[in-house]
């Protein structure tokens, strides 16, 4: 379970407030052994700690900006020392790979989330969530991250591509992965396979489909539910003879019937299909006639199809009937509400930093305040309010809420009761006083005038 002590809060006294104390998050993970694992700390720490570089990361994670001179005021501020951006900058690689380290330590834990699971989902161990989100970045990391290019576009640009993977049951991110934009999704579609476990359920968009990865999802007793592919061969399981789906459709409301999926490989799958209503089909045509996209023909063959949801499952039909592989796949479009909330609360995709260093540190650092603030506080806090008379809790509000205070919340987490002027009069001196240099500054010429 969440421990709700993370909270602060006291139901039973009708009174609710929140103040998530992010560092708590760190609880299980041992910080000092990543940073020497990852050669960010050899010795004992006097200023820049494990913690205190986490702590300065994580307030400027959704702020756009990771210069030194403000991680070194940071740092400080968090240590109670007086740090130099010089400091900061010899860790800087190995700060990167020790972000990394955290991050995957907290998305190694599995959480057990308080929240009610549906009755069809009790049977599976996990439901996953795939996709990917795509930033822009500044043309000077093209040769890192080259962007997409054609006729229509003379610079070169530079993409970023974040593949994300999200259980739904618990509620919690369980990996990323960053690539180019060149790198599609279907050449991405196998990186799932070292994170499938027997019993899990993968739900995927129409981007990842892989004949050969549904098969291997398979081998390992995972489940699928995808749309189907237009030009995929479909055969009959009795005669081996191919398929015409739009024949099968012809005066059907729902098709459930089994089939092989494959000239070659004849993966056995269910072809579900279910009618839309008119007015979201019609509405799905009008988007495909206006599509600039000359490749997609509309056809009456296409005409017909867009007025079905149409899936292949490897599930069976007293595991979930035609209706329930609706209502379970619908429930992808998660991923995607997190995806909005990402971008627009917690700035994922506010990149203005040039060096590759500062890109890795910025998106690695946002990651994991992602993470904590999905797994760590947003779970805990819904699952505690669903016992309160109010409607649920939405994501994005919620995302929105934290990412105004997150700063503030960081900051006065980590001030013990001592005087706080005394950080103060350390932090400004050394970071608020004119840089050494050869011009006068305006207070000396000021002051030479006299």
């Amino acid at each position: 379970m969440y421990n709700r002590s993370l909270l602060g809060f006291n139901l039973g006294m009708s009174t609710f407030s929140i103040l998530p104390h992010l560092s708590q998050s760190f609880s299980t993970v041992d910080l000092d052994a990543l940073a020497r694992k990852s050669g960010f700390m050899c010795r004992k720490a006097r200023k820049i700690t494990p913690r205190s570089f986490l702590l300065a990361v994580l307030t400027l994670a959704s702020q756009g900006a990771m210069a030194l001179r403000i991680q070194a005021q940071l740092i400080g501020w968090f240590s109670e020392q007086s740090v130099s951006k010089q400091a900061v900058r010899k860790r800087a690689q190995k700060g990167r790979d020790y972000l990394k380290s955290v991050l995957q330590q907290l998305l190694d834990q599995r959480l057990h989330s308080a929240q009610k699971i549906p009755e069809v989902f009790k049977m599976f161990n996990r439901v996953l969530l795939a996709d990917s989100t795509t930033l822009a970045l500044p043309q000077a990391l093209a040769w890192v991250f080259p962007g997409a290019r054609n006729q229509c576009i003379s610079a070169r640009q530079s993409q970023l591509k974040i593949q994300c993977y999200y259980e739904l049951l618990s509620d919690q991110m369980v990996h990323f992965e960053l690539c180019s934009f060149r790198q599609n999704d279907q050449s991405a579609s196998g990186h799932i396979l070292p994170l499938c476990q027997p019993g899990d359920l993968v739900l995927r968009d129409l981007g990842y489909f892989v004949l050969d990865v549904f098969k291997q999802l398979a081998q390992r007793g995972c489940f699928f539910i995808s749309r189907l592919r237009s030009n995929v061969a479909l055969l009959d399981p009795a005669s081996a003879e191919a398929l015409d789906v739009l024949v099968e459709l012809r005066g059907q409301s729902c098709l459930d019937r089994p089939v092989l999926m494959g000239r070659k490989l004849k993966l056995p799958v269910r072809l579900v299909a279910v009618k839309l209503p008119e007015e979201i089909a019609a509405k799905r045509r009008r988007q495909r006639k206006n599509n600039r996209d000359k490749r997609l023909r509309y056809t009456h063959r296409t005409k017909v199809l867009l007025g079905y949801e149409i899936f292949v499952t490897n599930l069976s039909v007293q595991q979930l009937d035609a209706r329930q592989i609706l209502s379970a796949y619908g429930l992808r479009w998660r991923i995607e509400t997190l995806f909005k909330a990402f971008k627009q609360h917690l700035n994922l995709a506010r990149i203005s930093e040039t060096t590759l260093y500062q890109l890795e540190l910025l998106i690695y650092s946002r990651l994991l305040l992602i993470t904590m603030l999905v797994n760590f506080v947003a779970g805990p806090i819904r699952a505690a309010c669903s016992s309160l008379p109010n409607p649920p809790l939405s994501i994005l509000k919620l995302l929105q809420w934290h990412a105004l205070f997150m700063p503030a919340f960081i900051l006065i987490d980590s001030v013990p009761k001592k005087n706080i002027l005394l950080r103060w009069t350390r932090q400004i001196p050394k970071h608020c006083s004119y840089e050494k240099r050869a011009r006068l500054d305006f207070i000396s010429s000021f002051q030479a005038l006299s």
